[in-house]
């Protein structure tokens, strides 16, 4: 039920034809030519608020398309980021074992068999290293994939809300135009 400063309007003009809703569609105001339709008093008020709807709505889309735009951006920037992190970690990872194994190589050639059992602490340590590296892998690829999924719901949000409260404004607006009108006839 319409609130009291509300008027409840059909959602299309019966006086207007098909052809030219489509055309005004396609044809929507440019921000340039908005100031002078809205002054206009031989268009009617209904047209001007269409007119006023379709320019925003295309606005909002082609400021959807900006905004999809940045998000792929963003969204290659953190997988090259991504695919960095781990390069780096892989590299690290192997210059940690040719490292380690290069130090194994040269104990098993200068130490006898008494040295043995310090060299299990050794490689209990190295174990520890391994395990430790192959966390930090996984650790960021969890990170990418929950930064991905909330840049995205966060940019679908806004697009949403952005679009709902400019057309209430809007249809307030017109609505207040139109009580206005009432009033002055009267």
């Amino acid at each position: 039920m319409p609130e009291k400063n509300e008027l409840s309007v059909p959602a299309r003009n019966a006086k207007m034809p098909e052809a030219l809703d489509s055309t005004m569609r396609i044809n929507a105001p440019t921000l340039d030519s908005l100031p002078q339709l809205l002054q206009d008093d031989k268009i009617p008020w209904l047209d001007k608020r269409r007119a006023t709807k379709e320019f925003l709505r295309k606005e909002l889309i082609l400021l959807k398309e900006r905004l999809d735009r940045a998000v792929k951006v963003e969204r290659g920037r953190l997988e090259l980021a991504t695919e960095a992190e781990l390069a780096r970690l892989n590299t690290l990872f192997a210059f940690e074992a040719l490292r380690t194994q290069a130090t194994l190589q040269r104990l098993f050639q200068t130490l006898g068999m008494e040295v043995m059992e310090n060299l299990e602490t050794f490689m209990i340590e190295y174990a520890k290293q391994t395990s430790r590296h192959k966390k930090e892998i996984k650790q960021s690829k969890e990170i990418e994939s929950s930064m991905k999924k909330r840049l995205l719901d966060r940019t679908d949000k806004s697009f949403h809300h952005l679009i709902g409260t400019i057309e209430n404004v809007v249809d307030n607006l017109f609505s207040k135009i139109e009580v206005t009108q009432q009033y002055n006839k009267l």
